[in-house]
Order: C-alpha cells, then structure tokens, then sequence
C-alpha cells in the first residue's frame, strides 16, 4: 500500500508504462482517506463550532456559503497537486487493461460547467474501465513494441 503511494509520487508526470490494479486502487483509497480527513479537519469541525457558537447563522445562506468557502481551501489545494499525477496514474492503468488512455480525460469534462452531468457518467464509465483486468503487452495497441 505504501509503496504505490510512494511509486504514485515518483511517477506523477510518468505518462507511458503500465500501473496494475492494485497500484492504482490502493493510491484510490489512500487519496479518499486524506480527502476524509481534509473534510472532517477543515470543514465540519470549523462549521460544527462555528453553528453551535451562533445558531443564526443556519438562517444567512450566503455567510453559510462564505465559511464553507473558506474553509475548502486546503481541500482545494490538496485537489490541484494531486491532480497530474491522478491524470497520469489513469492513463497508465487505462494503458493496463488494454484501452486506449484518452478516455482517462473523461475524468476532466466536470471541469467544463455545463458538462457536470456528463462527468459523473465518465466517472462511472472510468470505474467501470479501471476495473479490467490486466491484459498483457502484445494483447495491447498502446505499449510500445520493442
């Protein structure tokens, strides 16, 4: 587990090769637990304190929209720096299961407003992709045949 956290790390901008399934979950699940933490640390405490110390504030929905803002950030920025090696790490396990690793920019359509609705299908079709088993290097059209 650590070590493909640590191989996710040296590999970020690494957009040929090949990432197993267990690489690439394992980095999954490791980057779910941090975004957890990220969310209870920075974002429920602070609005839980913030609420309990003025109830009213349930009844302003723009100081509600302010606070949350303001305390996204850490989340936001943890986001931006994992982003890259997010996108490479797909590429090479898409590259894995032996589809073409464009579609890993499926993952990219929420970034585009009126797309939203159409990047949780990708993200589902991703998932979906990201589970194929491994084929082996001639079965694929995306390894480089030396």
């Amino acid at each position: 587990m650590i070590k493909a956290y640590i191989d996710f790390w040296k590999r970020a901008f690494d957009f040929s090769g090949r990432s197993t399934r267990p690489d690439y979950w394992w980095v999954y699940l490791i980057n779910v637990i941090i975004n957890t933490i990220l969310v209870v640390s920075f974002v429920l405490i602070p609005f839980f304190s913030n609420v309990s110390n003025d109830p009213a504030i349930l009844n302003d929905s723009a100081e509600i929209q302010k606070m949350i803002l303001k305390y996204m950030s850490p989340i936001i920025i943890f986001g931006l720096i994992v982003l890259i090696p997010q996108l490479s790490l797909q590429f090479r396990r898409l590259r894995d299961a032996g589809i073409h690793p464009a579609w890993g920019l499926l993952s990219c359509m929420g970034l585009v407003p009126f797309l939203v609705f159409f990047s949780f299908i990708g993200s589902i079709v991703l998932i979906i992709m990201s589970c194929q088993p491994t084929k082996p290097a001639p079965e694929t059209l995306f390894d480089k045949v030396e």
